[in-house]
C-alpha cells in the first residue's frame, strides 16, 4: 500500500497541453514583433501668445502674439498596435480626428 502512495505522480495530460499551448503562444507573439505606438503632442505657445486656427483642419494652428485665447492645444493624439515583423495592423486611432482603423495587412509602421 505504501508503494502506491509514494509512487511519482505525473501531471495530467490536459494541464501539460495547456502549458505547452501558452508557451507556444508567447513565443509566437514575440516572433511577430508587437509594437505599440502612442503619440501625444501639444502645441504650447510662448508667454504673451495664444493659439489660433489658420485652416479648417484640426491640426492647422499657429501661435499669434497678442491674440486672446488658450496658450496650448493638442495637435496629435494617436494610438496604434502593430505586428511589425509581418506588417499587420491590429488597430490605430486618431483621437482628435476621430478616426479608427481596424485590422489590415501590408501596413508599414511610420
Amino acid at each position: 500500500m505504501t508503494e502506491v502512495a509514494f509512487w511519482p505522480q505525473r501531471a495530467p495530460q490536459r494541464r501539460r497541453s495547456i502549458l505547452t499551448s501558452l508557451i507556444a503562444l508567447a513565443v509566437l507573439l514575440v516572433a511577430l514583433g508587437p509594437r505599440a505606438i502612442v503619440d501625444l503632442h501639444d502645441l504650447r505657445c510662448p508667454p504673451g501668445s495664444a493659439v489660433r486656427a489658420v485652416g479648417i483642419a484640426y491640426w492647422s494652428v499657429v501661435c499669434t502674439p497678442g491674440y486672446p485665447g488658450p496658450t496650448s492645444t493638442p495637435v496629435s493624439r494617436y494610438v496604434g498596435l502593430f505586428l511589425t515583423n509581418i506588417d499587420v495592423r491590429i488597430f490605430d486611432a486618431d483621437l482628435i480626428g476621430e478616426t479608427l482603423h481596424g485590422p489590415a495587412i501590408n501596413v508599414r509602421v511610420r
